[in-house]
């Protein structure tokens, strides 16, 4: 113990420089964003003179404790960047943490749907699909995100998003409930990109398509 202490004097009398552990606490993963984004550093091993965040490895803001900032991505172009902290006591720099910040105010859009709008002669069992031009996120609440009716009903159906989340595909529980008639499905909100930014459904929206099936009338 009392050497301990003799060395931390020592240490103290011909000016050593501790050195410093600098970590972003939070966002502790990547962020794809539209708006704020909170970061939180942290630093230990001392108390520095000073604590920067830096992006792309360059001064971004300066720092007071409890060493916060909140980062308003508007002020952003569309792009992606590499934020980092720094802490700085008696002259000397320590590096640390790595968080990606992409900014993206794009919309995904629906570029493709299955069956096409007024197509006839469907079979029943056909599989319906959306696809959208980029990725977008689980979706919280299927059921209201897309309805599928018939003769204004509403189908029970199930709802799957494919591995890359670029193609949503709905099924109905029932499949002879789409037999000989017309079907309609409307996507409406709750289907967004990992920034947040909502589907673009280009018209028509609803939509509708006329399916075949055994008991059909027969001509």
């Amino acid at each position: 113990m009392r050497l301990a202490c003799f060395l931390i004097v020592l240490l103290s009398l011909v000016g050593c420089t501790p050195a410093l552990t600098v970590q972003i606490t939070s966002p502790n993963r990547d962020v794809t964003t539209n708006g704020l984004v909170s970061f939180q550093v942290f630093v230990s091993g001392g108390t520095p003179d000073a604590v920067q965040l830096l992006m792309d490895g360059k001064p971004f803001a300066t720092l007071s404790p409890p060493y916060q900032y909140t980062l308003n991505a508007s002020s952003l172009s569309e792009d992606t960047y590499e934020f980092s902290a720094r802490a700085i006591v008696n002259g000397r720099s320590f590096e640390g943490g790595l968080v990606r910040v992409t900014v993206d105010r794009t919309s995904p859009i629906l570029v493709e749907r299955s069956p096409l709008p007024d197509a006839i002669g469907v079979a029943a069992d056909s599989s319906i699909r959306l696809t959208f031009s980029e990725r977008v996120e689980a979706i919280t609440a299927p059921g209201a995100a897309v309805i599928l009716q018939v003769g204004g009903k509403v189908v029970n159906t199930t709802v799957g998003l494919s591995s890359d989340g670029r193609t949503l595909a709905i099924t109905p529980v029932n499949p002879s409930d789409l037999a000989c008639t017309t079907v309609s499905l409307e996507v409406r909100s709750g289907i967004a990109d990992q920034a947040g930014n909502p589907l673009v459904v280009p018209a028509p929206n609803p939509w509708s398509w006329q399916t075949l099936g055994d008991a059909c009338p027969k001509p």
